[in-house]
């Protein structure tokens, strides 16, 4: 069992998101916006039009968010 938790700034949105992947998968998701946080997990997973990251550890492109 691993944890990888990945913190990351989306500058062009200006979201600060902090990542939780449990054995490769998402299994928490913080979105921070100004004056909004937003909460996502495996068990609430969608949030108005927030979304817990469907993808794998390996394919997420974290060169996409630079």
């Amino acid at each position: 069992m691993n944890d990888y938790y990945i913190k990351k700034y989306w500058e062009e949105e200006d979201i600060l998101f902090y990542l939780h992947f449990h054995n490769k998968l998402a299994v928490r998701q913080i979105e921070v916006l100004s004056g909004e946080t937003v909460c996502l997990t495996i068990e609430n997973p969608i949030q108005g039009e927030h979304l817990l990251c469907d993808k794998e550890l390996d394919d997420v492109s974290f060169e996409e968010w630079i």
